[in-house]
């Protein structure tokens, strides 16, 4: 698990929520989330934050700037 979005979506599974659970949170579609999921979206600066707080992850963690969940 090495991109972004291969732990975003191993954060979204290990926190129990479904991709429809984060997009409804976070403000936007289903597909659109799921493209994030994906690596066809890039994951805007202002969703950033909610999202990591959202599945309790830091965003060094996202980014491979730490391996520390």
């Amino acid at each position: 698990m090495n991109t972004w979005y291969e732990k975003l979506k191993h954060a979204r599974v290990n926190s129990g929520l479904s991709q429809q659970a984060v997009s409804d949170k976070l403000g936007v579609t289903r597909s659109c989330y799921a493209h994030y999921e994906q690596g066809v979206r890039e994951l805007p600066l202002n969703l950033i934050k909610p999202l990591c707080e959202m599945l309790d992850i830091s965003a060094d963690y996202l980014f491979g700037l730490t391996d520390i969940y």
